[in-house]
């Protein structure tokens, strides 16, 4: 029976090959699995395969899973990039399955082959960027090196029992992807959601884009290169729609060896696992009469410049390989991390924030004339009714126009419009409407948490005692690491939580602590000492603690649709509350204004969150929308707060400020937020470390 490590198991690569394996369970058995940060998908694989050991990016991501695990299992959980390389030299393994998306692949896979794993390899720049390192460590000791990936596998199989000097060249196919039709101009204007619909292969996103430019492709001819020993010119691309031949070798007697099959990765894996024999898949068999025609073309250069320039890399050879690997990934990590969920998060953020003007304003009969996402100018637009719905150029803001906003547009209404114009509507009405967008912030914060918590449910840490600190009131009272509080003072205890709060405000005290103890219950009386913390904003604040640390193990709470409604409306109070707490520090001068950011700041918020998982954006988007809608009803003149500060003044007084006035707070609403925007602007370019590139460029030209 073979022992398989799988570095990537989360991936679409990593799935597959545990299918296979779970298809053939008298032949392979998981022995590892290394995941990047899909905890939830990780933590099914290791209920359903019982590994002996998991790697994970990180000690955060250990973390979840251990939570998510909640404490059960023999599985060891390592971290890092050491824990990766211990993974895949790991004793007792023979099979290690490199399936790590990207350049992170490359070490722990040579790491492999130095340990003597045999190695079944989908994670092709291993071999792009080290291609002769490895090729000359596989021979060193004496390993195979199987491709996974269906072009090389292909290629492979068409070579078995022929010499390689036989060979003219070989042929790497590729579907073309979902731009295979379009014109050179049409490229101009492709979308990412475009690229990451492939009409054959089911794969991850960032290979999925690969695909769809080609770039895919141009690796691959590297890949090939360095695998079969082939010189750059003896590896030739077409396009074949169809994917039904994977690739072909053509010999020196003008003879081409094809290898065939439909579309799906589990045949390669499985070949890879099983070589030399080919073995059940339960795959559909190819119907050759259904396929009826097979095209093939050659690929336009000018159109999928990606492959031209991995063309170039290969043919300079060196380290340009290896350079272009490492620019492609990273204006991925770019586009599908950081530019694609900001625009996202923005968008939703100030959809709902327009949104709730919008219908407010209906409700009331005020004619609404747009409803604009994004400032400056129109990009696209469209009129339904009597509003136009846009989206401008920049998408930092929305806007929301009404009927008779200001008073220029009110004089020249005609009668019949006057009574649907906003400032003619009664005051508490154009206070409800103003107040709606930030309010609908709000409410879209509590409807999100709701759902990650009816959904998810949450996880709490339990009351097992981990370690107790020598010579400490606990030591003194005899409290055991193990124990498990179950009540403090007659409360009972649900959580690690739950006992510091009951605890802090008791120092000097006698509190009464009952444990369960090997299946009996102990009461003991602790006296806390006096102990001072930092708080959230770094002030001293006097607490009392008792010596002990909590075992760090975690229990999922599940929640039905009200107790999870319950949780939400709590957990958006408790980040109301906050807010509004942090201004205060901040005008108080305890929380520095470095801390405040902008655009970029969300943009870095957003993007190292959906590295880890999308799933995480919706618990940030709703803190991020608190904080957008608690921002629009600060009383400052243009945001929202202040146009119902001056509204209130209005309904108190029993009419209208003056135009004068109005201007004057406009102007010194203007020349706050523009301050506040200087500031914002000046921290986040600190944060990407512009100012300090900026400084030392000074420092050389003067």
């Amino acid at each position: 029976m073979k022992r398989i490590a799988i570095l990537g198991s989360t991936g679409s690569i990593g799935c597959s090959s545990l299918r296979v394996i779970e298809a053939h369970p008298e032949s392979y058995q998981v022995a590892a699995l290394a995941a990047g940060k899909n905890m939830d998908l990780l933590s099914d694989q290791i209920r359903r395969f019982r590994p002996q050991e998991v790697a994970v990016l990180g000690d955060k991501e250990a973390e979840s899973l251990r939570k998510r695990l909640e404490g059960g299992g023999r599985t060891k959980i390592v971290s890092g990039r050491e824990g990766f390389i211990h993974l895949a030299t790991l004793e007792g393994v023979d099979t290690v399955i490199s399936a790590i998306t990207g350049a992170a692949g490359l070490i722990p896979t040579y790491a492999a082959i130095k340990a003597g794993k045999n190695i079944a390899l989908a994670n092709k720049e291993t071999m792009v960027m080290a291609g002769p390192l490895v090729i000359e460590e596989v021979k060193r000791k004496g390993v195979a090196l199987l491709p996974v990936d269906s072009e090389h596998s292909a290629i492979f199989q068409c070579l078995q029992g022929h010499p390689r000097d036989d060979v003219r060249r070989v042929i790497l196919t590729a579907s073309g992807g979902p731009f295979r039709d379009f014109s050179s101009r049409e490229m101009e204007k492709v979308t990412a959601e475009q690229a990451l619909k492939h009409p054959n292969w089911n794969m991850g996103p960032k290979i999925t884009v690969d695909s769809a430019t080609l770039m895919n492709k141009g690796l691959e001819l590297i890949e090939a290169r360095w695998l079969f020993g082939l010189d750059i010119h003896q590896i030739h691309i077409l396009i074949h729609p169809q994917s039904v031949i994977h690739s072909m070798v053509e010999y020196k007697d003008g003879s081409i060896i094809a290898q065939m099959g439909i579309p799906d990765m589990i045949t390669p894996i499985s070949y890879a696992l099983s070589y030399p024999r080919h073995v059940d898949t339960t795959l559909p068999a190819l119907d050759l009469e259904q396929v009826g025609t097979l095209r093939f073309m050659k690929p336009d250069k000018g159109k999928f410049r990606c492959l031209e320039l991995a063309l170039r890399a290969a043919e300079i050879g060196g380290s340009m390989p290896a350079v272009e690997v490492l620019l492609e990934v990273k204006q991925m990590t770019i586009l599908l991390y950081y530019i694609i969920p900001f625009i996202v998060v923005l968008g939703i953020l100030i959809f709902f924030h327009e949104l709730g003007h919008f219908l407010l304003a209906k409700a009331f009969d005020v004619k609404v004339l747009k409803f604009s996402l994004g400032f400056g100018y129109k990009l696209v637009g469209k009129k339904w009714g009597e509003t136009e719905y846009l989206i401008s150029t920049v998408p930092l803001g929305g806007y929301v126009k009404l009927l008779g906003e200001n008073e220029e547009e009110s004089e020249d209404l005609s009668p019949e419009e006057a009574h649907r114009a906003f400032n003619h509507q009664h005051v508490l009405k154009r206070i409800a409407i103003v107040s709606a967008g930030p309010f609908f912030n709000l409410f879209l914060a509590l409807f999100l948490f709701w759902g990650v918590y009816a959904i998810s449910g949450d996880y709490v840490m339990t009351t097992e005692v981990g370690q107790v600190r020598e010579d400490s009131p606990a030591a003194k009272a005899g409290l055991l690491k193990g124990d498990m509080i179950v009540y403090v003072q007659g409360v009972q205890t649900e959580s690690w939580t739950q006992i510091k709060n009951l605890v802090k405000d008791s120092a000097g005290q006698g509190v009464t602590v009952t444990v369960q103890r090997e299946g009996r219950l102990l009461s003991v009386t602790v006296v806390p000492e006096e102990s001072v913390e930092k708080n959230l904003f770094g002030e001293d604040v006097k607490s009392a603690l008792i010596g002990i640390v909590a075992a760090g193990k975690y229990r999922k709470v599940e929640m039905g649709p009200w107790e999870a409604l319950k949780e939400g409306i709590r957990k958006t109070w408790e980040i109301i509350a906050l807010t509004f707490l942090t201004i205060v520090k901040l005008f108080q001068g305890v929380v520095s204004i470095k801390t405040l950011g902008g655009p970029i700041m969300i943009g870095q918020l957003t993007g190292q969150v959906a590295q880890e998982s999308i799933s995480y954006l919706v618990p940030l988007l709703a803190v991020i929308s608190i904080n957008l809608g608690i921002l629009n009803l600060l009383p400052v003149p243009i945001l929202d707060g202040g146009v119902i500060l001056l509204l209130l003044m209005e309904l108190i007084i029993g009419k209208p400020i003056s135009m004068k006035k109005r201007e004057a707070a406009q102007k010194v609403g203007i020349g706050l937020l523009a301050l506040l925007m200087i500031v914002v602007m000046r921290n986040d370019l600190e944060r990407v470390g512009f100012l300090d590139w900026a400084y030392r460029l000074f420092e050389r030209i003067f």
